[in-house]
């Protein structure tokens, strides 16, 4: 019997120990399954921190994106507005120089007009100067010498030999001094010109200026016979101060004057064999001669150049463009 209630109570205790052992088993697979849980919490909660994370990287990005959009478009906004800052200044810029330029442009056309017509007044002044020196020789003196010569042809038919002598001596002289008046009278106011034009009253210019010791040629290549009449006349003046300055200053022994025409300008040439000069002398130079025919010269609008050797010669040349406005 006691062998028996051993027995049954070993298998009592068997069955608590399984029955303790089962439930340990299970509390340990609810710990397992909690453990799980909080796995698959912890899992979740790290998914979801990792999802936050993008978002916020992403959010960040697309921040810096739109920030860098601000700054570029800022930029380039900067940027466009200072071009055209700079656009506008040099504009203005531009256009205050071409202001100024056509400001200046005009005062130099303004002193050019005033001078031009300072020397159109003076240049008429000579001229008309000329002109009543001229007449007053002509009508005075040229009648006063032949009134002379009439005196005398009348006394010398009341007077003796000798007298006569004297007399005929005195109308040659007289002969003498009328041509001489023609000769300076026509020297300052060329009827010719008017009548003949350039031509014809240089070539009896230059037969006038001829002598045994002095040659004086010209020559006209392609004259078209258009020049103005004022023009004419300057060139007359030109060339006739010129051919005295070869005849004076020069003691040239021949002259080759030439006149050509171009298609857009006229050429004068007038050389000599005369002693020559020293050009670098003659911006430096008081002469009222060449005084003149730079102030014609620049009436006419044209240049003039000056080469000159001593002792060889002098050779000048003058260009005028055809069409000059005297206005």
């Amino acid at each position: 019997m006691s062998w028996h209630s051993l027995q049954q109570t070993q298998k009592l205790e068997n069955l608590e120990l399984t029955k303790e052992n089962q439930f340990r088993k299970l509390e340990l697979t609810e710990i397992e399954s909690s453990k799980k849980a909080q796995e698959l919490r912890l899992s979740q909660l790290e998914s979801f921190n990792r999802k936050r994370e993008v978002e916020l990287y992403k959010a960040r990005v697309d921040y810096k994106e739109k920030i860098n959009k601000f700054y570029i478009g800022l930029t380039a906004s900067v940027s466009l507005l200072l071009i055209l800052l700079l656009y506008a200044y040099f504009q203005r810029a531009k256009g205050i120089k071409q202001k100024e330029k056509l400001h200046l442009l005009e005062m130099e056309k303004v002193r050019q007009d005033s001078k031009i017509s300072n020397l159109t007044v003076m240049l008429e002044g000579q001229e008309q100067e000329r002109g009543r020196i001229a007449r007053d020789l002509h009508d005075g003196l040229g009648s006063l010498l032949s009134g002379t010569k009439m005196n005398l042809f009348l006394l010398k038919n009341q007077s003796n030999d000798h007298h006569q002598l004297q007399i005929d001596r005195s109308m040659e002289q007289i002969d003498i001094a009328v041509d001489e008046l023609r000769h300076v009278a026509h020297n300052l106011m060329p009827d010719l010109l008017l009548k003949y034009g350039l031509q014809e009253t240089l070539l009896e210019y230059v037969s006038r200026m001829t002598t045994p010791n002095l040659d004086v040629d010209v020559q006209f290549l392609y004259y078209t016979n258009q020049l103005p009449p004022e023009s004419q006349l300057l060139v007359y003046r030109i060339i006739q101060e010129l051919v005295n300055n070869a005849v004076k200053h020069a003691t040239a022994h021949q002259i080759i004057i030439q006149f050509i025409e171009n298609e857009s300008d006229y050429v004068i040439i007038v050389e000599d064999d005369g002693k020559g000069f020293d050009i670098n002398t003659l911006n430096h130079s008081h002469s009222a001669g060449f005084h003149n025919i730079r102030s014609r010269v620049e009436f006419l609008k044209g240049i003039m150049q000056v080469e000159s050797q001593i002792n060889i010669g002098t050779n000048i040349e003058i260009k005028f463009p055809k069409s000059t406005d005297y206005d």
